[in-house]
């Protein structure tokens, strides 16, 4: 699970140069196509939304923690 985070990391940081040893590693820990599509897939839904967000200067991290503090 390790080896695919970073894959998945470094495709989201310099996705023009992820080093083939990472996706060696990472089929060598047991992830084959699907697991590596499904991993690249949440990746670049999360870092879409959040580009998204930014673009509209939309705080919901900030929004959904006041929303849902809990009272004392």
């Amino acid at each position: 699970r390790q080896a695919l985070l970073r894959l998945v990391r470094e495709a989201n940081r310099n996705p023009h140069q992820v080093p083939p040893d990472l996706l060696e590693e990472a089929r060598s820990a047991g992830a084959d196509n699907d697991n590596i599509i499904e991993a690249m897939s949440v990746m670049e839904l999360y870092a879409g939304f959040n580009r998204l967000l930014d673009a509209f200067q939309i705080p919901i991290e900030s929004a959904f923690a006041d929303e849902h503090r809990p009272s004392v």
